[in-house]
This record gives C-alpha cells, structure tokens and sequence, in this order.
C-alpha cells in the first residue's frame, strides 16, 4: 500500500515469493518437464525467445544450456531472433517464453515455425496464444498486485521451473554433464579473483 515502509515491503514480497513457490510445487506436473527434457536432449539447435522482463529468464535459461554444452541461440532482437527462425533446420527445438502468453513477437514467431520445430513454451496462461501454439507447454502460477506490473513474482518461479530442467538435464547427461560443467567452471575461471 501507500503506507508501506522498506520491512513491509521486503516482507511482502518474500512472503509472496515463498507462498507462490510452494504453490508451484504443490501444483506442478512433472511429466510436462520429462516430454521438456526428451525434447531437449536430442536437440542440434534450441532457438530461446523472450522479451521485456521474460528475457532475464530466457537468459538464464540460454546460459545454462550452453554450459550444458547445448548449441544455443538467443538475442534481445526480434529481428535478428527473426532470422535465426527463417531457415528451420532438423533437430531445432524453440523454447518460448512469455508470462501472458500473448506477447504478439513471440506468438508470432512460433506460429511461423509451427509444424517445422517443436514449440515448448514457458507461460502463465494455459489458455493464451501461446500455449496454444505450443506443442508442450509448462504453466506457472503466480498472482501479481497492485505494484507487480512487470510479473515480479512469476520470474522467480520461471527461473526455479528452468532450475528444474537444467538439473533434469544434466543428471540424464551422467559424467559427460558432469565433465561438461566442470570445464565451464575451468573456462571461466580466469574472469575471478
């Protein structure tokens, strides 16, 4: 409220973080991350498209793959994400992300390779364009309020969600995972004290 002061703020915002995690948890449907993983390991490109606050997410999830050692491709540009989907090739896999699943650039885009690559989408919205498009889609549950215009909340959760299947990933990968991330640890070593 207009009332609130620094400790009821933080507060707040933990408590909703937390009730909306355990929420998730209670709720989620594992098997849509298994058909997320089998979709995954078999992969030669994972083109990952997210804009305005869900690209802090596709981000993260860009970054973890590629320690993974997963051919990537992520970019803050539309046109340039654009491009990337104008020459399908066999073995891509489009992993969207959008919180309303009505983000039209996004939407867009995964129309135009329907059919082509599997769609796996991040949303919070079973019902919207998005999750239409999808072949497999991961719904989150998150209920923003008056201050949380940019889905504050729901972030955290789509990051735990792609926590999830990095780590799914990474044990089916067994010791080359393993040996994958420890050379990215060793690859990025020089850039710490």
């Amino acid at each position: 409220t207009m009332d609130d002061d620094i400790p009821n703020i933080r507060s707040k915002i933990f408590h909703s973080a937390m009730h909306t995690l355990n929420l998730n948890n209670h709720q989620f449907d594992d098997s849509t991350i298994e058909s997320v993983v089998d979709t995954l390991l078999p992969s030669q490109r994972i083109i990952i498209l997210g804009y305005g606050t869900s690209a802090v997410v596709a981000y993260d999830l860009y970054v973890k793959l590629t320690r993974l050692g997963y051919k990537c491709y992520y970019s803050f540009d539309t046109h340039v994400t654009a491009l990337a989907l104008s020459e399908p090739a066999e073995g891509d896999v489009v992993f969207a992300i959008s919180f309303s699943g009505e983000s039209k650039d996004i939407v867009y885009q995964c129309k135009a390779v329907k059919g082509l690559d599997p769609i796996i989408s991040l949303t919070g919205e079973l019902d919207s364009p998005l999750a239409k498009t999808s072949d497999i889609c991961i719904t989150v549950k998150s209920y923003e309020t008056t201050y949380h215009t940019d889905a504050m909340i729901s972030r955290i959760v789509q990051i735990a969600v792609i926590d999830v299947i990095f780590t799914a990933l990474a044990v089916k990968g067994g010791t080359k995972s393993i040996a994958r991330l420890t050379r990215a640890r060793q690859g990025l070593s020089f850039l710490k004290f």
